[in-house]
């Protein structure tokens, strides 16, 4: 019996401790808080006893292995996500950036129309001759203060040094430095505002930068000076073209070829300011007729295409732009003008194929500009148009890059 009794105490005993290990107060044996004092873990050393096997008898994963495998594979899938959506933030964020930019830029940068063509430049000065004035347009410019602040009195004594800045001038533009011949130019006719030479040459740099208002009274007082020279005339009528007053320009234009029937250059600009005022019918035989002289000059065959889209002849109008372009490569506006007529006709593949050629030769916030016209709305719902949206980001970015 006292073995049985031993026996039976060892396995009650055993009994108790594993029912001890399974209650709830093995870990924490004060379930309620208590006032200074420590809530104790109760550690058994269970070194010796053999580790919990991953795997049941049948090869199945245990129950704490697929937890462990389960919740390793949710940190993993969360990391992932987490880490694609923040580089698709960081994508959004610098797109938004570059759209931002490029807006910007188009605010400030405006696309210019097909430039006119300007006459021949002044060599020598004319004759000083008396003559019928067109009243110039009310401007306070810096033209007119030019104009205003000379001293006829020292015209005679300042005409050497006004020669010299005025041959200083022509020599910085043969060489590019515009700005730096416009002073030298702008210098010359403070000292002497009589001479149509300069008058003139002044005038045509202001017509270059876009400047047309300034231009304007310069080439006035030049016309009243020598009224009879043809290129005086069509840099004036240029001027006032491009500064919104192509009726003006069309009356300079009809009188210089009824006096001047010859004079090969105010074709183009005749035809060009009919064309501002929706005069087709009358503006195609002027542009005809002086790329019958000119065969090669990209602005008139330009200007021409768009006579064709005028008459719903879309065709015609990308087969003149296309011969722009092989003419003159590195002009945009025929680029720009055939990817707005292929958008507007559906054909998104060649739209974007000429707006990439455009983005080669000239700025992304131009590009950008017609992309975003009406045109283009069907394209930049597309993946290749997300595309080349974002492609326009990236030129943007690299060219404001130092």
């Amino acid at each position: 019996m006292p073995a049985f009794s031993r026996a039976l105490a060892y396995i009650l005993g055993n009994s108790y401790l594993c029912g001890l290990m399974s209650s709830d107060n093995f870990y924490q044996r004060h379930t309620g808080p208590q006032k200074r004092r420590r809530n104790r873990a109760l550690v058994i050393d269970n070194s010796n006893q053999p580790p919990r096997p991953a795997v049941n008898a049948d090869n199945k994963p245990s129950e704490l292995a697929r937890k462990s495998l389960k919740r390793f594979a949710m940190v993993v899938g969360s990391m992932v996500v987490l880490m694609y959506v923040s580089v698709k933030l960081i994508e959004i964020s610098w797109r938004r950036s570059d759209l931002e930019r490029l807006k910007q830029d188009e605010e400030t940068t405006e696309v210019m129309p097909a430039p006119a063509v300007l006459s021949k430049p002044l060599t020598t000065p004319a004759a000083v001759a008396g003559g019928e004035t067109v009243a110039s347009p009310e401007t306070t410019n810096q033209a007119s203060a030019l104009l205003s602040r000379v001293d006829p009195s020292t015209i005679a004594a300042n005409k050497a040094r006004a020669e010299k800045e005025f041959r200083w001038g022509k020599i910085l533009e043969e060489a590019g430095e515009l700005e730096g011949a416009l002073e030298r130019y702008e210098t010359s006719l403070s000292m002497n505002s009589q001479d149509p030479l300069i008058l003139s040459q002044v005038a045509r740099i202001y017509i270059r930068q876009s400047r047309h208002a300034e231009a304007i009274p310069l080439l006035v007082k030049a016309r009243d000076l020598i009224p009879d020279n043809p290129d005086i005339v069509n840099d004036l009528g240029v001027a006032l073209t491009f500064n919104g007053q192509a009726s003006d320009a069309v009356i300079l234009y009809e009188k210089l070829a009824s006096s001047h029937p010859e004079y090969a250059p105010a074709g183009f600009n005749h035809g060009y300011a009919l064309v501002q005022l929706s005069d087709y019918e009358k503006a195609r035989p002027l542009l005809e007729a002086f790329l019958e002289y000119e065969p090669e000059n990209a602005m008139a065959i330009g200007v021409l295409a768009m006579l064709e889209l005028a008459d719903d002849q879309a065709e015609k109008a990308l087969e003149l732009l296309d011969r722009a372009i092989e003419v003159a490569p590195q002009w945009a506006t025929p680029y720009l003008d055939a990817s707005g007529i292929c958008a507007a006709r559906g054909e998104h593949e060649n739209a974007l194929a000429y707006l990439e050629k455009a983005l080669v030769v000239t700025s992304p916030s131009v590009v950008y500009q017609q992309y975003q016209s009406p045109a283009f709305r069907a394209i930049r719902a597309t993946d290749e148009g997300l595309a080349f949206e974002k492609k326009i980001a990236e030129q943007a970015r690299s060219a404001m890059a130092p």
